[in-house]
């Protein structure tokens, strides 16, 4: 960190956009390189009560990635900090309510397990199902589009903070 202690802090439902695609085999490291350090970002670790390295956090519980193809931010990454919000019917919690989850249903079907996003943990029965096929074809996206001013200040922040490297 050529010897700075410049950090970018995200809580809890804070994202940051940067722009190109970083979510290929390393996302992580990828993403990190656009900000020119793995120290660069931390995130707030409830478990700790303190801030901790983005690099020591686990993917899809602390954070995602997500590369946007749609709207104001198509074209950028954007790393979200804190665990997404349950999809009910998303049995493999992979983010989509699909073809696969319904394989995870039937293949679970009696059995007393805990299916992630299961309506009613326990059991599988015929109620999950109606569950799935309620929630069939739908996704977790990240459609939260920052204000232009939100935006601004990302942008000056990051500037500053490279150019502090």
């Amino acid at each position: 960190m050529s010897g700075h202690d410049s950090f970018v802090n995200i809580a809890t439902g804070g994202m940051l956009a940067l722009t190109s695609d970083a979510t290929g085999d390393d996302s992580l490291a990828d993403f990190l390189a656009m900000v020119d350090g793995t120290k660069a970002i931390r995130y707030w670790d409830d478990a700790l009560a303190d801030w901790a390295e983005i690099t020591a956090a686990t993917y899809g519980h602390d954070y995602t990635l997500e590369y946007q193809t749609t709207g104001d931010l198509a074209g950028y990454t954007m790393l979200t900090v804190g665990q997404l919000p349950a999809l009910p019917g998303d049995y493999n919690d992979d983010g989509i309510v699909d073809a696969a989850d319904y394989s995870v249903w039937r293949d679970n079907l009696g059995q007393s397990v805990t299916l992630p996003n299961q309506a009613t943990p326990g059991t599988v029965t015929a109620a999950d199902y109606d569950v799935w096929a309620a929630n069939y074809g739908g996704a977790l996206t990240v459609d939260a589009i920052p204000e232009p001013n939100a935006i601004a200040l990302a942008a000056i922040a990051m500037g500053w903070f490279t150019r502090r490297r």
